[in-house]
């Protein structure tokens, strides 16, 4: 008895070594002839590729900030953005600070996810200050062993802020900047 069992388990061992390497190389199942008494059956095997894709949508754009002028005054504005993923993702996020000519305000940028109640312990932000040896600020979420998210639908809430420093440091008038948002395979 037991020199059948053994013998059991070496054939099934054969049999599951040699179906793995047929799974990995379908190439016999090409040109395979099957013959014999009617009805005779043929087999296709059919194989398909889904390529990386994502979906970006950020609302409402632009958001508005307006200061009453005063000095050190802060504003901020939330729009919502949603990424649509096939495959672990990373984002990345650029922008420079609000500038108006040779003006410019201090400029944060952050994110969390919307259904996150830890805020703001639980997010990812930069500060640009608008100083001209810092033309941008740019972050990274995510990345190949902790992706910001996976083959998903998610919602984050984009939170833009500009500090006014004191009342000469900015001239009236109109500010304007652009966040760059790039969803990028996880890396």
């Amino acid at each position: 008895m037991k020199r059948y069992t053994v013998l059991f388990f070496v054939l099934v061992t054969l049999l599951a070594v040699s179906g793995v390497s047929l799974a990995n190389d379908l190439s016999w199942w090409q040109c395979f002839y099957d013959e014999g008494p009617i009805p005779v059956k043929g087999y296709l095997g059919v194989l398909g590729t889904v390529g990386e894709y994502a979906s970006i949508k950020v609302c409402p754009a632009p958001v508005s900030l307006e200061w009453s002028g005063k000095g050190y005054e802060t504003q901020w504005a939330i729009a919502d953005l949603e990424i649509k993923s096939n495959t672990a993702i990373q984002l990345g996020v650029e922008f420079a600070a609000l500038r108006q000519g040779f003006y410019s305000i201090p400029t944060t940028v952050a994110l969390k996810p919307s259904e996150s109640f830890f805020w703001p312990t639980f997010g990812w932000s930069g500060t640009n200050d608008g100083s001209w040896s810092t033309p941008t600020t740019s972050f990274t979420i995510g990345n190949w062993w902790l992706p910001l998210q996976g083959v998903a639908k998610k919602n984050y809430d984009v939170w833009v802020s500009g500090t006014l420093g004191d009342i000469q440091d900015q001239a009236a008038g109109l500010y304007g900047t652009v966040v760059v948002f790039t969803v990028a395979k996880a890396s």
